[in-house]
Formats: C-alpha cells, sequence, structure tokens
C-alpha cells in the first residue's frame, strides 16, 4: 500500500501539479466538507462578505443581507460579454458581536479553492485573475472587483472554451472559487505550455495566455471524444483546473433522463443544488 501511495505520489509530481488541502483554514473563514464543500466565515462587527446569487446556506440573527450590481456599466459589461450574474449577494454583520455565514456553490461535488488577491500572492506579479463563468462563489474584502478582457486571438474566443470575452477578478482580499470533481493547481514557467479540456479551467493568473489548438489529426478530433479543439495555457503563472466541470455533469446525467423530460422536471428530480442553473439550461436545450 505505502509503494502504491510513493507511486501516485510521484506521478502528481511528475504532472507539474498539486492538490489543494480539503479543509483550509484563514484568519476568519474556513473550508470545510469532503465531496461537497462549504465556506464558514466569521464576520466581526461592520465586516462584510460578497457572494454570489443563492450561495448563503446559513447566517445568525444580526448579519444583514443586500444586493449590489458594482456600478451600472460593469454590470452592463459583466452580464452581456462574460456570461456573469447581474446582482451580486452582499451581507454585512450589523451587530456588536462576531457572527457567522455559511456560504456554499449551487451544485454537488463542488470544490473550494482560496486566493489571495493582491501582489503578495501572485507568482507572476499579476494583478488580475482569469476566471470561468460561474466559477466565484464569494469574496472578503471591500475592493474586489469583476472585469473583462478579450481573448488573445479569433481561435481562442471561437475554441478555447473560454468566450471571446474573459471574465477576470481583481483587487485585494480573498477570493473563493469552485470547481467540479478533484481540483489541481500549477506553476507554469515563461514560455510553458499545457494543454486542458475546454471546459477544465477554473482560474489562472492575468499573465496567462489562454488560446487554442487542434486536438490531433482528423481521426482524433473527429472520434478522441475532446472535440476538435483543446485549450492551450502557455505561462507564467499560476492555473487551476477542475476534473468535473458543471456542464459536463449536466451532459452526463442527461443520458440517463427520460426521454422528452423538460427542465422543471429535472429541477424538482434532482433539486436546485443538484444542477446549478446553467445545467438545467442545458437540459432544456
Amino acid at each position: 500500500v505505502a509503494s502504491t501511495m510513493s507511486q501516485e505520489h510521484d506521478a502528481l509530481n511528475a504532472s507539474g501539479f498539486s492538490v489543494p488541502a480539503l479543509s483550509i483554514n484563514g484568519a476568519n473563514w474556513k473550508i470545510v466538507g469532503g465531496e461537497s464543500q462549504v465556506l464558514v466565515v466569521t464576520l466581526q462587527p461592520g465586516e462584510t462578505v460578497t457572494c454570489a446569487p443563492g450561495a448563503m446556506l446559513h447566517s445568525h440573527d444580526g448579519v444583514e443581507a443586500d444586493a449590489e450590481i458594482g456600478g451600472c456599466w460593469d454590470a452592463m459589461v459583466r452580464t452581456c460579454c462574460a456570461g456573469q450574474e447581474v446582482f451580486r449577494g452582499k451581507y454585512t454583520n450589523k451587530s456588536s458581536k462576531p457572527k457567522s455565514i455559511t456560504l456554499a456553490p449551487r451544485y454537488t461535488g463542488a470544490k473550494l479553492i482560496a486566493i489571495e488577491l493582491g501582489d503578495s500572492y501572485q507568482s507572476s506579479g499579476s494583478q488580475e485573475l482569469i476566471i470561468k463563468n460561474g466559477s466565484w462563489t464569494a469574496s472578503l474584502g471591500s475592493d474586489t472587483f469583476f472585469g473583462t478582457r478579450l481573448a488573445p486571438s479569433i481561435t481562442a474566443g471561437c475554441c478555447a472554451g473560454q468566450g471571446f470575452v474573459l471574465a477576470t477578478l481583481r483587487g485585494s482580499g480573498t477570493a473563493f472559487l469552485n470547481g467540479g470533481g478533484t481540483v489541481l493547481e500549477t506553476t507554469l514557467a515563461p514560455g510553458q505550455k499545457i494543454i486542458l479540456d475546454t471546459s477544465a479551467l477554473i482560474a489562472c493568473e492575468g499573465t496567462v495566455r489562454v488560446g487554442a489548438r487542434p486536438a490531433g489529426g482528423i481521426i482524433a478530433m473527429c472520434c478522441g471524444g475532446e472535440g476538435l479543439f483543446v485549450a492551450e495555457l502557455e505561462g507564467p503563472g499560476r492555473v487551476f483546473i477542475q476534473s468535473m466541470p458543471v456542464e459536463t455533469a449536466a451532459m452526463e446525467y442527461y443520458k440517463y433522463m427520460p426521454k422528452g423530460m423538460s427542465g422543471a422536471t429535472a429541477r424538482k428530480l434532482f433539486d436546485d443544488r443538484l444542477l446549478s442553473e446553467s445545467a438545467i439550461d442545458l437540459l432544456n436545450s
């Protein structure tokens, strides 16, 4: 058994990836859970946590709920061009004592990763992250900003899986992103490239170039199961990937659905927290 574990560890090291710890503690927060993780935050008086709509699982009395759009122009660009939500939840401790709130991603099997925003954490000195649509769960810190940038090429916009407009996150404080299945991370050296399934990316530093390339020869492109193109990421910078994106899980569930089942029926069968809204939209299509 020890030999097998050593071989698995060596194989992971050889891949260049590592697995973030399942249970992570911050100064006033903790990520807990195994297969489906949640974020527990202790808010000091006057402190605020911002989260994706519907992420709140529980909160103590004294935590006041609100919503914001972060500016009309930013909200319009973020929603129309990057596929993000219009509103964001905002929870503030209005009491004189510390209060607790628990936040969770909106689909089963989700893992959470904590990323400290700012130059002190970014390995490449980048001041922003490129994030996959729907991967943001919450942020601690009052100056977390969402933005957009254009894909570096037409090929990348069409075929890399992130669209022509990439969603970005910058500021300070701690951002919490979600991914499905097993989450892996790696740091690319300048000029180093890795090939990804087009739905596997969770986030990468802004210095990483997101591109696309053919999945292989004609037979591989037609019959290999990866589609015509795969994503190509070039360093420097950190990269986070996931083994079971929610859209992949949705399509796998769809294979076992009775023919003709509507999205409304699927919603009743699985409940809102099993499949995200984007996954249920796939069932309707």
